[in-house]
């Protein structure tokens, strides 16, 4: 049993979100967050800056991983009504630091989750990180169930 799933899903339903535990499922698998569940709230917030921007790489999504994907980006908003704090794991630090791998010790795990967390070195890298990053989400939003089948991940999740 993965504790860190289940403290999430609590916490999703906390924030007033009636989201069951598949619902849940099959948006991580959107961007096969990894099973750690670390930072995933940031990753959210960082998913929901670069489609808020109304990229062309998120209009044609189908309704099944569109539904998926406004899941996924009402997790951001979690924490702004809770009383109880936010446990740090599903939270960016305070002191965010440049890294390559800033899911260690579990990158690897979750490779798209790591690309949204990652901070470009520059700002003229930032627009360049972005574009690259929107067509990568957007792969992972089209060809994700051919890779990772949702019953193998929901397996790997809870």
């Amino acid at each position: 049993m993965n504790e860190a799933f289940y403290e999430f899903a609590d916490l999703v339903r906390q924030s007033g979100l009636d989201y069951s535990d598949q619902d849940l499922i099959e948006s991580l698998h959107l961007l096969c967050y990894p099973r750690s569940l670390s930072r995933v709230i940031a990753a959210c917030q960082r998913l929901h800056d670069l489609v808020s921007e109304k990229s062309v790489f998120f209009r044609d999504i189908p309704k099944q991983r569109r539904e998926r994907l406004e899941r996924l980006l009402s997790l951001a908003e979690i924490g702004s009504d809770l009383s109880d704090p936010i446990p740090p794991r599903f939270l960016t630090p305070k002191t965010r630091v440049l890294s390559r791998t800033p899911l260690k010790p579990y990158s690897g795990d979750g490779p798209a989750a790591e690309a949204l967390l990652v901070l470009p070195e520059t700002d003229v890298d930032k627009a360049q990180h972005d574009i690259l990053l929107r067509w990568w989400m957007w792969q992972l939003f089209e060809y994700a169930d051919r890779f990772v089948p949702l019953d193998k991940y929901a397996h790997y999740l809870k």
